[in-house]
């Protein structure tokens, strides 16, 4: 997922000309056409529809921000896409089981009981800020109804001093709540024991996401850390034991992630750390040459093509949504390239993705156009 989850993909320059969107019947639809923009080189057209259909059959004011998932290399064709929610957020309600006339809830029973508790006033899942649902989208396989689940914590919440001893009981019965027979007591402990060997870490260590697969068999769960460092994440895998530490893969993608401003480490944990590691790269907002000297860098490892570098870097934009508003409140669809993520599993080579957003947001219309000129004139 992304570790910068309530952030504006792409804010608009004051005087920037957005472009017009193609039209559609929904907000969620409408952000549907940002996918299309990944063809043929991210994503083929089967799955690009795969997506659409999706969001036809979802309630469209579920959600304004979504992150699209590309595989990229050789793997490049499939497109999973994941939905972000806050707790007092309108959408966190429809996902809870909230119904509108002619709609039905999300298909997802399990994330509909776990929204309902996270809405809740008295909810011990306060200090979780961000709800993430991802769906992934095989070819030739249904819509999953048990798709991903990640939250985002508040930096009170994710601390080095509170998270062993506060946050693993939290995580461990969330888990639980969503898996069913899931020992709790057990994962607790072995959270305890993971959350517990970050204070022996230089900086800003922290944990700032965690979540849980549950397609999947496996009930391992998702820890995201930031604030490590090349030398840290080695030192955190190394301290927990994972055998990922001593992979030539690894030390690959800590050269390569060499490139970027900032990375976060995710790891599964269940009786072991693994064995699949993820390694996300960021780069900051407007550094559009350094997100390009990134990309090379992909590309010269063979983790990334050339037509593909250019079809993440031309992604970036807006567009002016004006179905069925008025010129004087306008809508922006904004589209950024989140984070890039190298993925490293046993006997398996290196592996690259990336995570585009795309978000609906009302900016101030003065930030659209200057002094005297009129919205509908700037982008007629």
């Amino acid at each position: 997922m992304t570790r910068r989850p309530s952030a504006p993909a792409s804010l608009p320059r004051p005087c920037a000309r957005p472009e017009r969107q193609a039209g559609g019947t929904g907000p969620l639809r409408r952000l549907g056409a940002a996918a299309r923009r990944l063809e043929p080189e991210l994503a083929s057209g089967a799955a690009v529809r795969r997506v659409e259909r999706l969001l036809a059959r979802l309630p469209q004011d579920l959600s304004d921000n979504l992150i699209y998932e590309c595989r990229l290399g050789s793997d490049a064709g499939r497109l999973d896409v994941s939905f972000r929610f806050e707790r007092a957020g309108a959408g966190t309600a429809r996902l809870a089981g909230g119904t509108a006339p002619g709609e039905g809830p999300p298909p997802w029973p399990a994330v509909r009981r776990l929204a309902a508790r996270w809405c809740a006033a008295d909810s011990a899942l306060a200090p979780m800020d961000a709800l993430w649902v991802e769906v992934d989208l095989p070819p030739n396989r249904p819509v999953p109804k048990r798709p991903g689940v990640f939250f985002g914590l508040t930096a009170p919440a994710a601390g080095k001093v509170e998270s062993a001893a506060a946050l693993a009981p939290r995580l461990a019965a969330t888990a639980a709540l969503l898996r069913p027979g899931l020992d709790a007591g057990r994962l607790h402990r072995r959270l305890a024991e993971v959350l517990g060997a970050l204070p022996a870490l230089p900086g800003g260590a922290r944990l700032f996401q965690t979540g849980l697969m549950l397609g999947r068999d496996d009930p391992r769960i998702r820890l995201c850390f930031e604030g490590l460092g090349p030398h840290g994440v080695h030192a955190l895998l190394v301290a927990l034991g994972a055998d990922a530490a001593d992979r030539p893969e690894m030390g690959e993608a800590l050269a390569l992630a060499a490139g970027a401003d900032d990375l976060a480490l995710a790891i599964d944990v269940g009786e072991d750390v693994g064995p699949r590691v993820g390694l996300e790269l960021y780069t900051l907002t407007g550094s559009d040459d350094r997100l390009d000297r990134l990309l090379g860098r992909l590309e010269g490892a063979g983790l990334c093509s050339a037509d593909q570098r250019r079809r993440l870097l031309a992604y970036r934009g807006k567009d002016l949504e004006e179905e069925g508003r008025e010129p004087s409140d306008p809508v922006l669809v904004a589209r950024a390239l989140s984070h890039l993520k190298l993925v490293t599993a046993p006997g398996a080579p290196l592996r690259a993705k990336a995570y585009l957003a795309v978000k609906r947001h009302r900016p101030d219309p003065r930030l659209l156009a200057p002094p005297g000129v009129a919205l509908q004139d700037l982008v007629s």
